[in-house]
């Protein structure tokens, strides 16, 4: 598999030829085209990136939708809500395929450019490309000071089951340190990690070296 994403009683993967396949309580299905990027969010919505023009094709309860109408580098799946980075400027675009809209004030919108974005079920963060600053978006507007001049950093991960915690680090690869997650005390790994994922108030990771999966409580897995 090139990429898998959980949700609420559901699994969607893509595999090696491009597919998407998720399975909701153990019954499967393929959606037609190819994908290179997935994401969902806890309930019900599934949104994956087209291998051909990049633009964004969206599922939930059982309808298709259109996610995001434009070629992004990267996507990010909220409650009811998909957001991107724009491939021609890396401005942040998003969506509400169903209809549902939690964000009152608007959807997320910046003239910044950015290098990553991740979501939580309430929340969208970007990493702004001139600086390496944290921008953030709650349903009511941008969030004045989170991980204000803790930066510059360089990923960010949200936790599925928390609507606010999340982590930011300052470099991958390379001794790793969470350098803000919203409603826990940051964490370290020693080694050098590949990837990482804060799960409740816990940080799990990918080591680079070996592959071996590491959590910062309960140490390490095969």
């Amino acid at each position: 598999w090139k990429q898998l994403a959980a949700g609420n009683n559901k699994v969607c993967g893509i595999d090696h030829e491009g597919d998407v396949w998720c399975w909701i309580s153990g019954t499967g299905h393929r959606y037609p085209l190819k994908y290179d990027q997935i994401d969902m969010e806890s309930t019900d919505l599934v949104c994956a990136r087209r291998e051909a023009d990049h633009k964004v094709d969206c599922w939930a309860f059982g309808q298709s939708y259109t996610g995001l109408d434009v070629a992004v580098s990267s996507l990010a799946v909220g409650t009811q809500f998909v957001c991107g980075l724009r491939e021609s400027d890396r401005r942040i675009v998003c969506a509400t395929p169903t209809g549902t809209n939690i964000f009152t004030n608007g959807l997320p919108n910046s003239a910044e450019a950015y290098t990553s974005i991740d979501a939580g079920p309430a929340t969208v963060c970007a990493i702004r490309a001139r600086d390496g600053e944290l921008d953030c978006f709650w349903p009511r507007g941008q969030h004045p000071g989170l991980f204000t001049s803790m930066g510059p950093f360089t990923g960010l991960a949200f936790d599925s089951d928390f609507p606010e915690q999340a982590c930011a680090w300052r470099a991958l690869p390379g001794p790793f340190q969470c350098s803000g997650a919203l409603s826990s005390a940051p964490a370290r790994f020693a080694s050098p990690m590949r990837e990482v994922r804060p799960i409740r108030q816990d940080l799990w990771g990918v080591r680079a070296a070996d592959g071996a999966v590491l959590s910062t409580v309960s140490g390490q897995f095969t």
